[in-house]
């Protein structure tokens, strides 16, 4: 199995305040942004969605089977998700315009074919914003710098450069 480990460099363009813990702000701003640029048919469910078996979101954030897959067995209910995300490890929250905050994101198999549409989405949360009064008062916005496996930079200043490949896991 392929795994592609990234880490994404962020810097912020308005005031934030996150939680401690900044995974789940992170984790539920990229699904709802994702969401919104991957879903083509708008259904509230991705299981009853002819397009799942294609579609970004519903593989990254999806574990349910999707539309015409077999039904989950008692042994194992749900495909396990594709990535893991690795939160910043600090216990800032209050950021001002020019602070930076990475993460990091671990794709595994298949998981790998989506990274341009979550580098994307990304950019798109960043213009959203995150945290506290984002979606009130403009805070928590931020711009991607850049995107990196290991010293190799993917991403920087809208150029997406995919040379480098995942490392595989046994």
């Amino acid at each position: 199995m392929h795994v592609g480990v990234y880490k994404f460099h962020c810097l912020f363009e308005s005031q934030a305040v996150l939680p401690e813990f900044k995974g789940s702000a992170i984790r539920g701003g990229l699904g709802h942004t994702l969401k919104a640029i991957a879903c083509a048919l708008r259904l509230k469910s991705c299981a009853e969605c002819l397009l799942s078996k294609n579609c970004a979101y519903a593989f990254i954030f999806e574990a349910k089977a999707r539309h015409g897959s077999s039904p989950p067995t008692h042994h194992a209910p749900h495909r396990p998700l594709p990535y893991v995300l690795r939160p910043p490890d600090s216990t800032q929250r209050s950021f001002k315009p020019g602070d930076d905050m990475s993460f990091s994101l671990l794709l595994f198999g298949r998981g790998n074919d989506y990274l341009p549409y979550i580098i994307y989405a990304v950019k798109e949360m960043g213009k959203n914003g995150i945290g506290r009064g984002a979606s009130t008062r403009n805070a928590g916005r931020f711009s991607l710098d850049m995107v990196k496996q290991g010293d190799f930079i993917l991403y920087k200043g809208g150029d997406f450069r995919p040379v480098s490949q995942p490392f595989d896991l046994i």
